[in-house]
């Protein structure tokens, strides 16, 4: 269990409505794999793109302006856990994804130029809400932009998925897709 799961288990075991609210949601970061141990290269960003967007929604429902102590504090706790989520899926996406783009799709290195660069805007605003004060109204500013950077980049590699399919047979996805796991679960470095 991460710091930030430990913490906001904390918090739940102390608050009856968080206790409530957690039997219905979890911000522990899902199985990579399908029910089935599929590991589909698609289906595995999918399921992590739909966890990065959960994630986003419950941070923009936290108020970012005139928060308490503790929502301040939960909201710091969301940033950490996409920090982490996104840094991983990124490292894995730039070693397995975005060279299978560039190779199968024609447009494929703009696509993937397009995405890093998406991801990079993403990085930066991670960066700078480290240093704002989390109490700050720049702080609420960063973190709505990351919400929305967020959101624009699902939707964009979406896209560039559904065209991947198209151009890819399930066994090369599927090897990908492992790849991607092992590179993903050992947090290898791009």
């Amino acid at each position: 269990m991460s710091r930030v799961e430990q913490w906001v288990a904390e918090r739940v075991a102390q608050d009856p409505q968080m206790r409530s609210a957690a039997a219905a949601r979890s911000l522990h970061v899902g199985e990579s794999r399908g029910p089935d141990g599929a590991h589909e290269l698609l289906a595995v960003l999918t399921r992590q793109h739909d966890h990065l967007t959960a994630l986003g929604k419950r941070l923009g429902a936290i108020p970012a302006y005139g928060a308490s102590d503790e929502q301040v504090q939960q909201r710091a706790a969301i940033i950490d856990l996409i920090r982490d989520v996104a840094s991983r899926h990124e490292s894995a996406e730039r070693r397995y994804l975005w060279p299978a783009v560039r190779t199968h799709l024609a447009d494929g290195d703009a696509r993937a130029d397009a995405a890093l660069a998406q991801e990079q805007q993403s990085n930066d605003t991670l960066a700078a809400l480290a240093t704002a004060a989390p109490d700050s109204d720049e702080h609420g500013r960063l973190a709505e932009q990351l919400i929305s950077q967020l959101r624009a980049h699902v939707a964009y590699e979406d896209k560039v998925f559904l065209d991947l399919r198209d151009a890819t047979d399930e066994q090369t996805r599927s090897e990908l897709g492992e790849r991607f796991l092992q590179a993903y679960e050992r947090k290898e470095p791009a």
